[in-house]
């Protein structure tokens, strides 16, 4: 069993790094970007990817994690809705931070959870919003910014600390 990240071009790796910190020690961590080339995220970081989405193995997957970001270049891509989808199913731990709770909510794994995001009227423009309100459909906002809600933790970029702490609770890791 592994932790995977899903990478991806526009992505900000810092928001994932305290729960890969936390999980590699009970489940190894791997990094899927999209075609299993390097890149460089958000912050500059460049991601030497263990494998590409195509090759992640999701039976083998004890945590996802989504990091945020800019998820448009990802927002369609299916291979990452059915690990999304998958991953829940088989009951793993799947966290999205920030953006990475949108690609959640796109998979459509979201309905009748309690979730918090950050594309409230407070945090986002109505521009964003017109967007997103519809993956919110069915969930109830966590007010705390961080919600987890049986194995899918979703949180506010600045509430990453905790989420890693979930993530890693979640897989049975001491923190």
């Amino acid at each position: 069993m592994h932790t995977v990240i899903l990478a991806y071009p526009g992505c900000i790796l810092f928001e994932v790094v305290e729960a890969a910190s936390l999980l590699d020690p009970h489940l190894p961590l791997r990094v899927a970007t999209p075609d299993g080339s390097a890149f460089r995220d958000r912050s500059g970081l460049t991601v030497l990817p263990d494998l590409s989405y195509d090759a992640v193995c999701v039976e083998q997957v004890g945590c996802l994690l989504v990091p945020g970001g800019n998820p448009d270049d990802i927002a369609a891509d299916e291979r990452i809705m059915r690990m999304v989808r998958e991953a829940v199913a088989r009951d793993a731990v799947v966290a999205g931070i920030c953006a990475g709770v949108a690609v959640l909510g796109l998979a459509g794994v979201l309905r009748g959870r309690r979730v918090a995001h950050n594309y409230t009227v407070d945090d986002a423009p109505r521009e964003v919003r017109r967007h997103t309100d519809r993956l919110w459909a069915g969930t109830t906002l966590s007010p705390s910014g961080i919600a987890v809600d049986g194995r899918v933790i979703t949180a506010r970029p600045e509430r990453h600390a905790a989420a890693a702490v979930a993530a890693a609770c979640g897989v049975g890791g001491a923190v």
